[in-house]
């Protein structure tokens, strides 16, 4: 399952420590809400425990546990049940978590205020701006900023968890900040020996829902990364699906479907004890126990139907053979190798030869040794040269966060993942551009559709460093700029209409006074940030009203 938590550093002491919460037996508390009656009763650790201390077989009849809704977020923000979106179970989860947060800060520091806290949160690299969008809608409605600060990197910033952990690992080792977690000890005591300036660094963050497997090269202590950024939803929650399929496989879809509506409670616990060992095992292709209810005993008794793989007695369980964990396992594994191969292949095409110095291996599923195992005996030394995963890998995250809001320049350049621009209408001469359709606009024929670049998929972007355009207003009634940003994954798209391209969000509005004669709107794209960020100044350098692609308003 996918887990919550946050670290602290003092911004005011140069040698404070980063403090990683302890939730009691974990540093992050399952990203789980539990309703009842569509009224949210309790989160995280206790929202399980509620239904695992239950004796009541009908509880989950009555009750409903949401817990993947970060998954949801980067798709559609669709209503889970009953009018109940991914962003609502978000902004709850968060709301308690703020919490727990502002009462661990009272603790050391009485009377400080939210604004004067510079939040960073992280998201999976490979997730799109609408869900990047909806996080920070999320971030607004727990009170965490005003809507008015959600744009002020002073305030909130977004990183992406991958390059969070790298500079986790890199400034632990190259400048030796402390770094602690909430035992005090140092996460990273054996995270190898210190990255030399110039080093190129691979991380793969292995989480629950996604993997995101990311190349940054050291320079100064800082990160650039070099790659198109790749990854998907291969996460360990991924084997849960694979698990319940082996079931389906044995003892008949039907039936596994009739179960699971009729035993909701046990299917939940037999989900939880399947969940307690997956990121334990060693070898896939030895034999797993997972424990089980009667009631899985009785129903398959009733169907008549007979397993090898059931063991009764007091000690019931599914056997689950070397090939069922193969099965289970091979899928995440191998999508995961794949995304690490192309992350190789992108290296090797860098201008200049260079080559991958070190490998960390980070993130809740991180720790799992069969994962480790399998990504070592896929790749070589002179592949990802010295493969390491840090003593407490899903700190790594919150820890490098942490660090980053200290000083955010350690994010030195990101690579764009798209193509982007703004559609746009261009004079014609014949055949320049193929495929596009032509109109006549104030008695000018001019194609429409066309893309007018702003960056090139691929191409290197500085987090301060936007893209400025210029826009012209000529009638002095005229109050609105209307422009819509498309993305493609092409370097060499030219039209909106190609394929592999597609609009980003709503309209941009752009607000501004009626004026006399004509005047130059200047729209500066901030492509470079975690999230993407749009500013407008007028023709006598103010600042304008802008309502962004995934804008609420």
């Amino acid at each position: 399952m996918t887990g919550t938590g946050f670290a602290l550093i003092n911004f005011d002491d140069p040698n404070s420590k980063v403090y990683v919460y302890d939730f009691g037996k974990t540093t992050k508390t399952p990203s789980a809400v539990l309703f009842k009656n569509n009224t949210p009763i309790a989160f995280g650790s206790e929202a399980i425990q509620k239904i695992q201390q239950s004796i009541d077989p009908n509880f989950l009849q009555e009750h409903f546990l949401v817990k993947s809704f970060k998954l949801l977020l980067n798709d559609y923000d669709e209503q889970i049940q009953d009018g109940i979106s991914a962003t609502d179970v978000a902004t709850i989860l968060l709301t308690n978590i703020l919490d727990i947060i502002m009462e661990k800060i009272e603790s050391s520091r009485p009377g400080t205020t939210k604004d004067q806290i510079r939040w960073v949160f992280t998201v999976p690299a490979v997730w799109n701006e609408r869900a990047k969008a909806r996080t920070i809608q999320a971030i607004v409605n727990a009170g965490f900023v005003e809507s008015t600060d959600a744009n002020d990197d002073a305030h909130l910033l977004l990183i992406h968890e991958p390059e969070a952990a790298a500079v986790c690992c890199i400034q632990n080792t190259v400048t030796n900040t402390p770094v602690a977690n909430a035992t005090e000890s140092n996460p990273f005591a054996s995270a190898g020996p210190p990255i030399p300036e110039g080093s190129v660094v691979l991380i793969i963050d292995a989480g629950g829902g996604t993997i995101d497997v990311t190349v940054h090269k050291v320079e100064r202590g800082l990160l650039k990364e070099k790659t198109i950024r790749g990854g998907g939803k291969f996460g360990s929650e991924m084997l849960d699906k694979a698990f319940w399929e082996v079931l389906d496989k044995e003892f008949g879809k039907d039936l596994m479907t009739e179960y699971k509506e009729n035993f909701k409670l046990d299917c939940f616990r037999l989900n939880e004890e399947w969940c307690n060992q997956k990121l334990k095992i060693r070898d896939i292709g030895k034999l797993v126990n997972v424990q089980i209810s009667p009631s899985l005993i009785s129903t398959l008794e009733n169907a008549n139907i007979t397993s090898t793989k059931i063991r009764k007695g007091t000690q019931m369980a599914i056997k689950l053979t070397g090939q069922d964990v193969t099965d289970i396992y091979t899928t995440v594994m191998d999508s995961v190798i794949s995304l690490i191969k192309d992350q190789v292949e992108q290296v090797k095409l860098l201008p200049r030869f260079q080559e991958i110095n070190y490998t960390y291996i980070v993130g809740g599923f991180g720790s799992c040794v069969a994962l480790q195992n399998r990504i070592k005996m896929e790749f070589s030394q002179s592949e990802l040269g010295v493969i390491t995963c840090p003593v407490a890998p899903e700190n790594a995250i919150m820890s490098g966060a942490a660090i980053v809001g200290i000083n955010s320049e350690f994010i030195k350049a990101r690579r764009s993942t798209m193509t982007y621009g703004i559609q746009t209408n261009k004079a014609c001469h014949l055949g320049e551009i193929p495929g596009a359709e032509s109109a006549c606009i104030r008695g000018e024929f001019v194609y429409t559709g066309v893309l007018d670049k702003y960056v090139i998929a691929g191409a290197e972007v500085l987090p301060e460093r936007p893209v400025t355009k210029i826009y012209k207003v000529s009638d002095p009634n005229q109050t609105v700029i209307e422009l819509l940003l498309f993305g493609s994954t092409s370097k060499t798209v030219k039209l909106i209409s190609e394929p592999n391209t597609v609009q980003i969000g709503n309209a941009i509005r752009i607000t501004f006074p009626k004026g006399t004669g004509a005047r130059e709107i200047s729209v500066s794209f901030y492509f470079g940030r975690g999230s993407l960020k749009i500013v407008a100044i007028g023709p006598t350098g103010e600042k304008l009203e802008v309502t962004e692609p995934f804008s609420s308003k």
